[in-house]
């Protein structure tokens, strides 16, 4: 998956099948998965870390789709009004 379109479309067809992690409950990467979740009418899962780098490993395994960014993955997408210039130019969602 290269784009947002294709992460949706791929959750739509396999609903269940993803999961996020992010930084603990309640927080901005939470909170963003759910609204994703609700406007783009799919189901990501939420599983909470309580430090990013102890969902690397779960990430590089497969047991985890979506998580912090690291050197080799690509940002699918941005939450805001418009990407930011500075880096590379993912679709903004929200």
């Amino acid at each position: 998956m290269t784009n947002l379109k294709e992460l949706f479309a791929y959750a739509k067809e396999h609903r269940g099948l993803l999961d996020a992690g992010t930084v603990g409950v309640g927080s901005q990467a939470h909170i963003t998965i759910q609204l994703i979740n609700k406007l783009a009418g799919i189901s990501i899962g939420h599983v909470p870390y309580r430090i990013t780098s102890q969902a690397l490993p779960d990430l590089a395994s497969g047991d985890l789709q979506l998580g912090p960014v690291c050197s080799d993955v690509r940002a699918a997408g941005a939450v805001g009004n418009a990407a930011r210039p500075r880096h590379h130019q993912p679709q903004t969602i929200a």
